[in-house]
């Protein structure tokens, strides 16, 4: 018979309130620090494509089921495009689903242990990691959850309502995630295991096969669990048609592992995410290993849990442990034996079962909480028997909250544990630094760039963007060409490698480029490189500040660019001012100079430029002296009639007093240090060297 409780309502009860709270807090708690992954930002690019785009994408490309997508293209126009607009639609489901396990607990267990329950549900790692993520997971687990609770539901109570509703949130489970059909799975399997149980037991006088299946077709529990199957069945068929086809070409991207490998994986992925090294996960999961033994082997001493039948049952069904377990293990060895033969096992996806491991862990605290408590032993008061499982219970709650905590402080804050390289910050660097007429390369296809660069609140790019090599299958001399073509036609060429991926797995575009053209800087945000290249065979197009100054016989300096690389800048009449910051203590500023070969240049001469006093007064207070284009494209392979642009970084030194700079340019031999001379149009000395711009550095 089904156990009769409490019917206090939700409102009341302040330790589930509390834990929601808990869980929302810790769900919101820095949300968008983190810049979006790959899979985060293709869902918003997929999703923002509107009705027609979006039907076009799943039916030919992404094999994953559309719900949530489907939500997504409704969520984005009333909540943005931000990090956080993105991710707070997977924190909703993820509280909802502290409410599920805790109501999962009260109808397998007891009003104890659906309260830790849900406290374990609310502090888990690993719904926290993926309520953070703008992805389908939190919402995979909470409708399995839910129709497992559903489905509890219908077969003990019966009810239309109660069947149409477990039959909707279920058909909703699988149009998010395949590995829905897990639960489906083991509800069909403890339905016709209880079936048969029952039907065996009437028969026990006369048993036989075909009268154990007509005994099974005539109990009034058979058709309206049939119906309902069939109801989900005829739901999800047109996304299963889809779905074939979309599987016969897609191959899948999870790794090969043994079988008690991803038995282990699947320990730590429950219990702790993936914000730890190895080595502390395998020790902090020995204790969560054990409490899931205690939890479904040790016998303790509790009240009755509600039956899935209404007649007498076998324990893997009358007993909210034995349930669990199935729930827990089937999905999990089946998968792990199923990805022997084809790689197929990731923790997220059986995100759905989880609630039974977190309810079977607090099975187990309980347990270890009453064990060697001996109600008849007249050495224990029933105070101290209270204490002493009050004391055991804390102790294991703190080991819980304590592992919980360091994985959730390296997820939060520790750079190694990031799920996405800085691609937020990557982008920012060169939205502020890409010029007109700037070229982005990447080497390998990349949504989570598209969205900081395109999509996002800050974004709007205004740079052509290009991929190459075209494809994963395109012949290196196709994109050796193409860059060919790219490098006289940009000066300035962007490039995000990404070695190792499918597209260019040789490293071929930056090969080319380190040969073919000038690296002139380059970086790595947190996992993700930059690098700007300089093409000394693309036109240049004309400088700001136009010259005619001649260095020897065969250079001409036609003209300069003068602007603010860093810190903070304001105009002040013609003049760049440059205003040091406390986030900038050494203001830089970038200088482009635009040559014309005249003659053939006999030697390899290195540019200098020496920010000085503008009143003569001695001292260089920032220089760069480099050969042409980073020493790339010595002088003496210039040709006469070529333009070239020249770009140099120049950091003010520290200590430099406030007052007006200005920029000493000229060549010199770097064999001898002789300097080329320098004139004016009319042939009129300019010493060895010449001053451009005026640029006034002011106090703090």
């Amino acid at each position: 018979m089904i156990k009769s409780q409490s019917t206090n309502p939700p409102f009341t009860n302040l330790p589930l309130i509390a834990a929601l709270l808990l869980a929302f807090a810790l769900r919101l708690f820095l949300l968008p620090s983190q810049s979006l992954r790959g899979d985060e930002a293709y869902g918003v690019l997929a999703a923002g494509q509107g009705w027609a785009g979006l039907a076009h994408v799943l039916a030919t490309s992404d094999p994953h089921p559309p719900l949530y997508y489907a939500l997504l293209s409704l969520w984005l126009p009333l909540a943005g495009y931000s990090e956080f607009a993105l991710r707070f639609f997977s924190v909703l489901p993820s509280v909802l689903l502290v409410a599920v396990v805790y109501a999962l607990g009260r109808q397998l267990f007891d009003q104890r242990i659906a309260l830790l329950g849900a406290l374990l549900a609310a502090i888990n790692p690993f719904y926290v990691w993926h309520a953070q993520d703008a992805r389908m997971y939190s919402l995979l687990g909470t409708l399995a959850a839910l129709s497992a609770l559903l489905m509890l539901a219908a077969w003990q109570k019966g009810g239309w309502l109660r069947w149409t509703a477990y039959i909707v949130v279920t058909a909703l489970a699988l149009y998010t995630h395949y590995f829905a059909a897990l639960t489906l799975l083991v509800q069909n399997l403890l339905v016709i295991g209880s079936l048969v149980w029952a039907a065996h037991r009437a028969i026990a006088h006369r048993p036989s096969i075909g009268r154990l299946i007509r005994t099974v077709a005539r109990d009034p529990q058979t058709r309206p669990w049939i119906a309902a199957q069939l109801a989900i069945l005829l739901l999800y068929l047109p996304w299963l048609v889809v779905a074939a086809q979309l599987f016969s070409t897609f191959g899948g991207y999870v790794p090969p592992a043994g079988f008690l490998t991803l038995l282990l994986q699947a320990l730590i992925g429950f219990s702790l995410g993936p914000a730890l090294d190895l080595y502390s996960a395998l020790i902090l999961a020995v204790g969560y290993g054990l409490l899931l033994g205690l939890g479904l082997f040790q016998h303790r001493q509790s009240p009755p849990a509600p039956s899935l039948l209404r007649s007498p049952a076998p324990p893997l069904l009358a007993d909210g442990r034995w349930l669990s377990a199935t729930y827990l293990v089937v999905p999990v060895v089946l998968v792990a034996l199923l990805s022997q033969w084809r790689p197929m096992f990731h923790e997220r996806y059986l995100i759905g079962i989880t609630p039974f491991y977190l309810l079977l862990l607090a099975q187990g605290l309980v347990t270890a909480s009453e064990a060697f408590v001996r109600p008849r032993d007249p050495a224990q008061t029933p105070t101290t028997r209270a204490v002493v499982r009050r004391a055991r219970l804390g102790l294991g709650l703190l080991y819980i909250v304590a592992a919980s905590a360091f994985a959730l402080s390296n997820h939060y804050f520790n750079p190694v544990y990031a799920k996405s390289p800085d691609w937020r910050g990557m982008t920012a660097y060169l939205r502020a630094h890409e010029r007109p007429g700037d070229l982005i390369i990447e080497n390998t296809p990349e949504t989570a760039f598209t969205y900081y660069y395109a999509l996002a609140p800050a974004g709007g790019g205004r740079s052509e963007r290009i991929l190459l090599p075209e494809h994963s299958l395109a012949a290196g001399s196709a994109t050796a060409a193409r860059l060919d073509t790219l490098s006289q036609k940009h000066r300035r060429l962007w490039l995000i490698p990404q070695a190792g991926g499918p597209w260019d797995p040789d490293g071929l575009v930056q090969s080319w480029l380190d040969t073919h053209t000038g690296k002139a800087w380059a970086c790595e945000f947190d996992g993700v490189e930059l690098a700007l290249y300089l093409s000394p065979r693309a036109d240049p197009g004309a400088p700001s500040h136009p010259l005619d100054v001649r260095f020897g016989d065969a250079i001409a300096l036609t003209g300069y660019d003068l602007e603010q690389r860093s810190g903070e800048a304001e105009e002040q009449g013609s003049r760049e001012v440059y205003q040091p910051s406390n986030q900038h203590p050494a203001t830089s500023v970038q200088l482009t100079l635009y040559w014309r070969c005249l003659a053939p240049v006999q030697g390899d001469y290195t540019i200098f430029v020496h920010l000085v006093r503008a009143d003569g007064s001695p001292g260089i207070f920032g220089q760069e002296d480099s050969p042409p284009l980073r020493g790339t494209y010595p002088t003496s392979r210039w040709q006469p009639g070529q333009a070239l642009a020249d770009d140099f970084e120049i950091t003010v030194r520290a200590d430099a007093p406030a007052g007006a700079y200005t920029l000493a340019v000229g060549f010199y031999d770097p064999a001898t240090g002789n300097r080329l001379p320098a004139a004016d149009t009319a042939g009129q000395s300019l010493g060895d060297h010449m001053h451009l711009g005026i640029i006034e550095v002011q106090p703090q």
